[in-house]
């Protein structure tokens, strides 16, 4: 059982390295350029969500400690 599963596996190993190597110009060069945009597209995404929510933090920290600093001020 656990032997002819593993053959299976293998097999299907094969059938995905022959189409690999025999679409390797045209299918996977194009599958791989859309895995590389769809990541760079993703690690764009966080860091310019990340990018406003510490800007964000950040000018509300400035505007509060601009309202403390005004307040004592008086």
């Amino acid at each position: 059982m656990h032997t002819h599963r593993s053959r299976h596996i293998f097999q299907f190993m094969t059938i995905l390295f022959s189409l690999i190597v025999e679409c390797n110009w045209f299918g996977c060069a194009y599958l791989l350029t859309a895995i590389i945009a769809l990541i760079v597209y993703t690690f764009i995404k966080i860091s310019i969500t990340l990018l406003f929510f510490i800007m964000n933090s950040m000018s509300h920290g400035l505007s509060s400690e601009i309202c403390r600093v005004g307040t004592q001020g008086t």
